[in-house]
């Protein structure tokens, strides 16, 4: 027996389609990445993704970086997000920057982070690699989706770098 569908069905219908539709594209940025395995923070580029994005803290963003590869799927699965602001530093370095790390224990922990917060007595909880991304200015588009900015080099040199990094996950 069929049974016709109701109104709140064929609402749901249309926005589950709509907003299928309306996902962010891929964008490729270049982020920072501090290895676990204490091996030099670097820059590199990757494509951000909108796939397991609405259920993580991140979900503001409609799309971040696809960190996946370095993480894993259950560590993608409990990433953590920190904003922060650099203001009177170089003209490049200003601006809005998220850092991403994950909490998952099959990870190891980060040995760069860990020495950091070691110095400050506090338990050692970000664990894989830990990623710095730089917003756009402004931070959303006009489809409210996130605007990223590749990142420079040169933030590994600005103090304020090693103070967030050491923060984190707190």
């Amino acid at each position: 027996m069929d049974v016709a569908p109701t109104f709140s069905d064929a609402i749901s219908s249309i926005i589950s389609a709509a907003y299928s539709e309306a996902r962010p594209p891929a964008v490729t940025v270049r982020v920072l990445r501090v290895p676990a395995d204490n091996t030099r923070p670097h820059c590199l580029e990757l494509e951000t993704t909108h796939e397991g994005v609405e259920c993580g803290l991140d979900s503001f963003l409609n799309h971040v970086p696809d960190f996946r590869r370095f993480w894993g799927s259950d560590g993608w699965q409990k990433r953590d997000i920190r904003r922060f602001r650099l203001s009177n530093r170089s003209v490049a370095a200003n601006g809005v920057y998220y850092c991403f790390w994950s909490h998952c224990q099959s990870l190891p922990r980060n040995a760069f982070q860990a020495r950091l917060r070691a110095k400050r007595g506090v338990d050692q909880e970000p664990r894989g690699d830990i990623f710095m991304v730089k917003m756009a200015e402004p931070e959303f588009g006009e489809c409210g989706w996130a605007k990223y900015e590749h990142i420079l080099e040169e933030m590994m040199k600005v103090p304020m770098f090693f103070e967030v990094l050491g923060n984190i996950g707190r």
